[in-house]
């Protein structure tokens, strides 16, 4: 009797662990989906300002659509587009001579 009762709780013990890491192993596996492979439009892009990165959706964008730059708020926008290309001083009232 003692022999059946340890077989029947190894065997139970062993159906908990099997179960446990099946959950496991089910929540740790990325679905196609998840990765943006599937759907090119579920890339991040990156404000050059401040380097957040966000969703193109909700971006503020600039450009066409060969060249478009994304921004997270009109501020980093206005930042990009007062910048020089050159990267240097801009035409302010503390720049001139």
């Amino acid at each position: 009797m003692q022999i059946l009762l340890r077989v029947l709780l190894i065997f139970f013990i062993l159906y908990l662990l099997r179960r446990f890491l099946a959950g496991f192993m089910k929540f740790s596996k990325k679905s196609p989906a998840a990765d943006g492979s599937r759907n090119p439009e579920n890339r991040m892009v990156k404000d050059p300002v401040c380097g957040m990165y966000m969703d193109p959706r909700l971006a503020i964008k600039l450009g066409d659509h060969s060249s478009d730059v994304f921004f997270c708020s009109e501020e980093c926008k206005k930042k990009f587009v007062g910048k020089p290309p050159d990267g240097g001083i801009g035409n302010t009232a503390a720049g001139r001579s």
